[in-house]
């Protein structure tokens, strides 16, 4: 039986193989879904409100969590393996981040692997730990259920935990190396692209999060020593009131920046750019 994500799809799409939950494709050619990895804690988990804001919906984007590709409906993290997560809130950057990449590349399909877990530490991200093994069967899952799907990037927001203890913060480079290193080596993809959010700078206001500059620091540090690797800014984004997520504005936005650095690794410079969007 067909979901309503499956009906939906299907009225606009051709659906082959529907009994095999195959990727979707065009009357003339399959179109592959690129995948990228939703990874860190409860900011790229998605924590914006979502009432009194617009659904983002595209049949060329598709939530992967369960293996099957239906289109992708916020919050993308909703789901049992997420009981934790407040009434009323669940969006995130991923959909303004894959809307503004297929402004760009408009034939091109985008799947996401949801495996964002709020409150998370980077040592629970290591290769071989819980978060790292949990990501790489979701997306083992859906490479299996949907053979032209492959990796395209890692969307990675995580270090508020790591921001409270003064040892975890000036270790946090040597551990964030380890685990980009080990989710390219799994992937089979030594150069796969990756992004990390800069963590919000009203952390500041936080006490609790004293040691935040030094985990920024870090993941900088990491970044500028890797290839095809970004740190997207947080500058100007506000925060929801607890000085700990961004606001629904914000973490939009914030996905906006994810794409520009994402185009920006796949050499589209700022003129080809809005030359597209116009």
């Amino acid at each position: 039986m067909l979901t309503l994500a499956g009906c939906l799809l299907a009225a606009c799409l051709p659906l082959v193989g529907c009994g095999s939950n195959s990727v979707f494709k065009t009357k003339k050619e399959k179109l592959p879904v690129k995948i990228f990895l939703l990874a860190g804690q409860s900011n790229m988990q998605g924590f914006g409100k979502i009432a009194g804001y617009p659904a983002l919906r595209d049949i060329r984007i598709f939530n992967l969590a369960t293996g099957r590709a239906e289109v992708a409906v916020e919050p993308l993290h909703h789901w049992h393996e997420h009981p934790c997560m407040p009434e009323g809130i669940g969006l995130g950057l991923a959909m303004t981040f894959a809307l503004d990449v297929l402004k760009v590349f408009p034939n091109e399909q985008i799947g996401f692997i949801p495996s964002a877990r709020g409150g998370s530490c980077l040592d629970e991200w290591l290769p071989g730990k819980d978060n790292f093994e949990r990501a790489m069967g979701l997306y083992d899952r859906a490479v299996r259920e949907n053979p032209e799907a492959g990796i395209a990037g890692i969307l990675w927001h995580q270090g508020e935990a790591d921001s409270a203890q003064k040892e975890t913060a000036e270790t946090y480079g040597e551990r964030f190396h380890a685990t980009v290193a080990g989710f390219r080596e799994r992937f089979g993809v030594p150069d796969l692209p990756v992004l990390a959010g800069e963590l919000g700078r009203f952390l500041s206001l936080n006490s609790y999060f004293s040691e935040h500059a030094t985990v920024v620091e870090q993941t900088l540090k990491v970044i500028g020593s890797l290839n095809n690797a970004g740190l997207v800014s947080s500058e100007g984004l506000e925060c929801d009131g607890g000085h700990t997520h961004f606001d629904t504005e914000s973490v939009r936005l914030f996905g906006s920046r994810y794409a520009e650095a994402y185009l920006a690794l796949s050499g589209i410079n700022d003129g080809q750019l809005s030359a597209k969007h116009n």
